[in-house]
């Protein structure tokens, strides 16, 4: 479990780096908001929603 939590909190901390980018001083909201549109930035806003286990994926096993 501690290794999927991990990764998983490795790609939101990079994720939410990516999303808050046009919150920067100096950025451009307009410009980096048309940018978010990209195919691969909402399959990146789409895993962050739906790239989680079941509980099954913790469950004990039995033997």
């Amino acid at each position: 479990m501690a290794a999927w939590r991990d990764t998983r909190i490795d790609f939101v901390r990079r994720f939410s780096l990516e999303a808050t980018d046009t919150m920067c001083p100096g950025t451009d909201p307009v410009a980096g908001s048309i940018a978010k549109r990209d195919p691969a930035f909402l399959a990146k806003l789409r895993r962050l929603y739906t790239d989680v286990p079941g509980p099954e994926e913790f469950a004990p096993v039995r033997v």
